[in-house]
């Protein structure tokens, strides 16, 4: 029997946010691997209320025609309360899974965050250890590792064409700047993030190119849109990154899968565990210190270029039918047995830290 599959993104105008997650979900409709019953959002759309996004929200939750629920990266702040304290008895005996793809554990978990992760039967984090165990705290049942993965629908471009062996900027940078004037932040990552920029100005100043918000103004960096980084990453010979949980396990924003998209190098930090990542011989290279990480950009500059141009052909190719929202749904599905096991490629799918339960932390 295809499993009835209800699903809220966090689009805050809904088919615009996430087109790669409705591709997904509407091609496995269309096999027959699953039947949506809904796709929908937990935000309110344009023009809607909080009280008028509850009330939708919850006449999809009381609907007896759907057997699981798909969540992406729900939030505190948005439901009436009332409703938040009663989705254990909305959702009942459904499985609920849980996409979550941001870094909680720094943040204060609020009542209503807490009780849609107390829902949940799986939850899926991009985050390694502190998160499982911060999870496991407040009583999640199952938390599964997941990498992120970039959007095919919005980078479907740059799965089509490769970039070009040469590039007119040494270093591409793609990055906010979350400490600003104050000297404490609270994003563990953000000083050595400011360190590394400012470094690479200094050392190849009109070669490095680096966009983002909230740099110094006198730093004169311009933002680039969302669906605009992969153009602006093959402006450069390597792309670079500083990661913003330093300390954490097998950790990644979108930013690692976009940038190895992009087809050139790629420098950010490293982190405990990663063995589903790629090495440096299919260009990521993973420093554990801002001096390392630029000492490591310099490094390559300095070595034959056509090989470092081809080596950045390779990380594309890593990253193409590998970690794409394409993989990452269907693995979420088919751990949480909403459609059937396929092919998925060993490494990262099967390579990854977990699961972790109230029980048991398990360790592949």
């Amino acid at each position: 029997m295809t499993s009835r599959l209800l699903v809220l993104t966090n689009e805050s105008e809904l088919g615009v946010g996430a087109p790669g997650v409705h591709d997904v979900l509407l091609q496995l409709d269309q096999e027959g691997e699953t039947s949506l019953v809904a796709v929908d959002s937990w935000r309110p759309q344009p023009g809607e209320t909080k009280l008028e996004a509850s009330r939708r929200v919850r006449l999809h939750l009381a609907d007896v025609n759907y057997d699981f629920l798909f969540v992406v990266s729900p939030r505190g702040g948005i439901l009436e309360k009332s409703l938040a304290e009663s989705l254990d008895t909305l959702v009942g005996n459904r499985t609920v899974i849980i996409w979550e793809g941001d870094p909680i554990a720094m943040w204060k978990i609020d009542s209503e965050l807490r009780c849609w992760l107390k829902a949940a039967t799986f939850v899926f984090s991009q985050y390694g250890s502190p998160q499982p165990e911060m999870l496991l705290s407040i009583g999640v049942r199952m938390i599964y590792h997941l990498p992120a993965t970039y959007c095919h629908v919005q980078f479907k471009d740059a799965e089509i064409h490769e970039p070009a062996l040469t590039s007119a900027f040494e270093a591409v940078m793609v990055a906010s700047n979350n400490r600003r004037r104050s000297l404490i932040s609270a994003v563990p990552g953000a000083g050595s993030r400011r360190l590394v920029a400012r470094s690479l100005r200094r050392d190849l100043g009109g070669n490095f190119l680096l966009h983002g918000t909230n740099w110094p103004r006198k730093w004169n960096v311009r933002s680039v849109p969302f669906r605009g980084q992969i153009e602006a990453i093959r402006l450069g010979a390597v792309s670079v990154n500083s990661d913003n949980t330093p300390g954490w396990a097998d950790s990644s924003s979108n930013r690692l899968p976009i940038s190895l998209l992009a087809g050139r190098p790629h420098i950010t930090s490293s982190h405990r565990g990663m063995l589903w990542a790629p090495d440096p011989s299919v260009g990521l290279h993973m420093s554990p210190t801002p001096a390392s990480l630029v000492a490591t950009v310099h490094e390559l500059l300095g070595g034959d270029r056509f090989l470092l141009a081809k080596s950045g052909l390779k990380a594309r190719e890593w990253a193409l039918g590998r970690v794409s929202h394409r993989q990452s749904i269907r693995y979420m599905l088919q751990t949480a047995e909403v459609i059937r096991q396929s092919g998925l490629p060993r490494d990262p799918w099967l390579l990854l830290p977990g699961p972790w339960t109230q029980h048991k932390n398990t360790q592949k």
